[in-house]
């Protein structure tokens, strides 16, 4: 998994959802690993930061990640799940409506 966060994710951040978006249903793996790496320091509660540009619509966008994104991403659906589980308060309605789905997620990837 690419760890290495910089500015770039934080501009992706600083513009918003949509951008967050565009990068996570992108092709750029790498790039999906490092935003979600990036968020995963954002969205912790303990730095205080803001979250009006993202607001509640990051739980849709990482529930998405976690039931679209390809199979052979297991990191990135690991650390969507990860996210969602650590930051996100439910309910969790996109994962709840492809129930069947996120059951297969995690019998393919058995550690997430």
């Amino acid at each position: 998994m690419d760890t290495n966060y910089g500015k770039r994710e934080e501009e992706i951040v600083e513009a918003g959802i949509e951008e967050i978006q565009k990068v996570l249903c992108g092709n750029d793996v790498p790039a999906k690993e490092r935003l979600l790496f990036y968020l995963d320091w954002y969205l912790d509660p303990y730095y205080k930061n803001d979250m009006s540009k993202i607001g509640n619509d990051i739980s849709i966008v990482l529930q998405n990640v976690v039931i679209k994104t390809n199979e052979a991403e297991e990191e990135v659906i690991s650390e969507a799940i990860h996210l969602l589980s650590s930051y996100v308060v439910g309910p969790f309605d996109i994962i709840e409506n492809n129930i069947s789905l996120f059951f297969l997620i995690l019998e393919v990837f058995p550690n997430l």
